[in-house]
């Protein structure tokens, strides 16, 4: 299992995404839908984790996303009244927002 780093970016009329040297430009007027879900929850010995999807759907074309989450450590920041910071839940916020699509 390799890990491939995708590497995003968001300006006032387009999303542009990395992966493998080949970036997708997409313009956020063509954006129809952005949805955000947990999809599975992985239990580890010392540590569990919770797998979030970002999906993004065109009149084209359908984008996928997924990032880990440590649940652990987002319980043990609550108490601690620290900030977590989700990159993909950071981008979906975002893309709402610059796309002006409710729920």
């Amino acid at each position: 299992y390799n890990k491939r780093p995708t590497v995003i970016t968001v300006d006032e009329t387009t999303l542009i995404i990395k992966h493998l040297f080949i970036p997708t430009v997409i313009l956020l007027s063509e954006i129809k839908e952005i949805t955000c879900a947990p999809y599975v929850h992985v239990h580890g010995r010392y540590h569990s984790e919770q797998r979030i999807k970002l999906t993004i759907l065109t009149k084209d074309d359908e984008y996928s996303y997924n990032a880990s989450v440590n649940t652990d450590s987002i319980l043990t920041n609550a108490l601690e009244d620290k900030d977590t910071d989700i990159p993909l839940i950071r981008l979906y916020r975002l893309l709402k927002e610059r796309t002006c699509l409710t729920d």
